[in-house]
């Protein structure tokens, strides 16, 4: 059932389709009681609730008329839907972006969720997944700050480590596949961090974790991380737009840290890159615009697109002696850059072939005036 919690919310004309083909079947309420609503009731009064008959069959079309409804009231309506006895749709999708939605309960038919099925929802609190579902997509609950409970039927074993990113108030987590403690939701028998979903300033990662996973602190609160020894992956994103982030010490166990691991990190002072770290990926710490000091061991060979770029308060660097590959813009737009000091010589940073001649230029002159 379709319940509004407000007043009055929606006319004749916006109501679904398949409510106005099934209006002798539909109900509508009036001081809180069921009746049979015929058309001219319909658009005499205005819709409190109506119900999607138990026997109905609905396909992707009808359903999207849901969405669209909902849509279309006003923003400080809330509304729960009971969907659970509709048949005929196996994958839920479309509800992006509705501050009006706070409960769902989905068909019983339903296997697959979607990505961004429910994205951006900011007031859903409530999504019954039925047993017999099997697939949850990449952010099919991303972005839903009210939803403090999630359960999980056993029935789901794909399930995308992306898929509660942004969900910083969960917190009690039910599925086979994932456990949440603390806030930190962890697959793989401990060893794979998902997503911290809280807003605490000051964290400690468990021990044991290996890996962190793809934007498990994407764009949260979090000022200072403590990373346990024995971690060995910093995914792609896992910090980016963590705007508050001060203070990260990278274990010198960690061998690979992705693409946009600390991109956007405007508070992030000081980094050191562990040794055993061969490469600095694209976009690594783009825009870090507070960052102040790298150190960048011997052991890293290449350093990536944009690597460094808009890292304005950045104003040395010591470049690594077994370094090969320097892309173009890797330290592009760091405009308080003065020194750039090589262990090799000259000549290997002439063999450099993917930076512009421009830049090869000015590169140079950097070094002759250090000598």
């Amino acid at each position: 059932m379709l319940t509004i919690q407000n007043k009055i919310h929606c006319q004749y004309e916006e109501l679904p389709a398949l409510i106005k083909k099934q209006k002798e079947d539909a109900c509508f309420v009036v001081s809180g009681r069921f009746r049979k609503c015929p058309e001219e009731l319909l658009k005499e009064y205005y819709a409190e609730c109506f119900d999607v008959p138990q026997d109905f069959t609905l396909n992707e079309d009808d359903f999207s008329e849901i969405s669209d409804a909902i849509v279309h009231t006003q923003q400080n309506i809330k509304i729960e839907l009971d969907l659970s006895k509709v048949t005929g749709l196996y994958q839920i999708t479309g509800f992006l972006m509705l501050p009006q939605l706070v409960g769902i309960e989905l068909p019983e038919c339903i296997v697959s969720i979607l990505s961004y099925a429910f994205y951006g929802c900011s007031n859903l609190s409530y999504i019954g997944i039925p047993e017999g579902c099997e697939s949850i997509q990449e952010d099919a609950f991303s972005d839903l700050p009210s939803l403090r409970e999630l359960k999980i039927p056993d029935s789901v074993k794909n399930v995308s480590p992306k898929m509660l990113t942004g969900c910083f108030n969960l917190e009690k987590l039910e599925c086979s596949v994932l456990d949440c403690v603390d806030g930190f939701i962890i697959s793989e028998g401990g060893t794979r961090l998902v997503r911290y979903s809280r807003n605490k300033e000051i964290i400690n990662i468990p021990p044991g974790i290996k890996i962190i996973e793809e934007k498990a602190f994407y764009n949260s609160n979090i000022e200072k991380v403590v990373m346990p020894e024995g971690l060995k992956k910093i995914m792609p994103s896992a910090f980016s737009y963590c705007r508050n982030l001060k203070n990260a010490d990278i274990p010198t166990s960690v061998e690979e840290i992705g693409e946009d691991a600390f991109y956007c990190c405007e508070s992030l002072e000081r980094i050191i890159i562990p040794v055993g770290v061969k490469k600095i990926s694209d976009r690594t710490f783009l825009n870090c615009i507070s960052l102040k000091e790298i150190y960048i061991p011997d052991t890293v060979q290449e350093i990536g697109q944009q690597a460094f770029y808009e890292c304005d308060s950045l104003s040395k660097v010591r470049l690594p002696s077994g370094l090969k590959t320097v892309y173009d813009e890797s330290f592009g737009c760091c405009m308080s850059l003065e020194n750039l000091k090589f262990s090799s010589d000259i000549n290997v940073l002439q063999q450099m072939s993917v930076l512009t001649q421009r830049e090869i230029d000015e590169l140079l002159k950097m070094v002759e005036s250090e000598v």
